[in-house]
């Protein structure tokens, strides 16, 4: 099932997510935004166990996530609320403008993903 629009695969991803659904999302993005600093990016995985707090914004969608320490700057560290050593939760936010692809696995227990929305 792809969509061709992807505010409509945000609200699937963000309803899923939001009813506890263990399926993980993929979303391939160019950038994503941490404490508000702008950070070049490749691939954020969405699922319960890796963001809270998820919400949809006029322009894509926010959340709060895990990060490794090292994946951070030192400024967004102090930020951020560390949750254990080495990993600290952030606020993130994603613009639609930046994401290329969302996809959602197909099975908990299968590692193939079916495509949501791509450009």
């Amino acid at each position: 099932m792809q969509l061709g629009d992807p505010r409509v695969a945000v609200e699937y991803l963000i309803l899923s997510v939001s009813r506890g659904n263990p399926r993980r999302f993929a979303v391939m993005l160019s950038q994503y935004q941490i404490e508000g600093a702008t950070y070049d990016a490749s691939l954020f995985t969405v699922s319960p166990g890796h963001v809270s707090e998820l919400r949809s914004s006029e322009t894509g969608f926010r959340c709060r996530a895990m990060f490794p320490a090292e994946s951070l700057a030192k400024q967004d560290r102090a930020k951020a609320t560390k949750v254990k050593p080495g990993v600290f939760q952030v606020k993130l936010t994603v613009e639609i403008a930046h994401v290329s692809l969302i996809a959602v696995q197909e099975a908990t227990d299968s590692s193939a993903m079916a495509v949501l929305y791509s450009i």
